[in-house]
């Protein structure tokens, strides 16, 4: 956090790995890294045990990322590319296990579950095309569950036009 010169957002970190590339500074930043990061502070909650393989730039990663905390179990692989002009999401992930209560300081208790696929571009609502699909899908709030087979949701352009496509186990729209 005091590096980035951002310590309400970022926190300590500890890890073991190799990092190649260049740049010293969060602008000039481009590297890879292979290793294990032991602890993660960000939004004041110190995520454990990271596993990650991945390249990193500004607004830019590339590889697979692991997550064993106790209260985030995530295995991902793909891509996020937010670099001016770009503006695409391709990852592939299971959300094993998220308590949001801890991690995000949340009032109540959330917890959510979902084997994920996105394949997007844009950043804004408005913007977005592309498609995301959640599998077995779980969400617990308080003492309220919900669960999906799937959720599939497009966005496409149709000409002038924007279609907007929902389609889960529970309901079509």
């Amino acid at each position: 956090g005091e590096y980035l010169k951002d310590t309400v957002t970022f926190q300590d970190v500890s890890l073991e790995g190799n990092i190649r590339g260049r740049g010293l500074t969060e602008l000039s930043a481009d590297f890879s890294l292979t290793g294990s990061v032991s602890s993660l502070g960000i939004q004041g909650y110190n995520y454990k045990n990271i596993l990650t393989d991945a390249h990193f730039s500004k607004q830019f990663f590339q590889g697979l990322l692991k997550i064993d905390d106790p209260n985030l179990q995530f295995d991902a692989t793909g891509s996020i590319d937010f670099r001016k002009g770009k503006n695409l999401v391709n990852v592939t992930a299971k959300l094993d296990t998220a308590f949001l209560q801890p991690l995000i300081h949340s009032k109540k208790n959330i917890f959510l579950q979902s084997y994920i696929d996105i394949d997007t571009r844009g950043l804004k609502l408005d913007s977005i095309f592309g498609d995301i699909i959640l599998r077995e899908t779980t969400v617990q709030y308080d003492d309220e569950s919900l669960a999906f087979d799937s959720v599939h949701v497009t966005s496409a352009a149709d000409h002038d036009k924007r279609k907007l496509t929902l389609r889960s186990s529970l309901l079509d729209v």
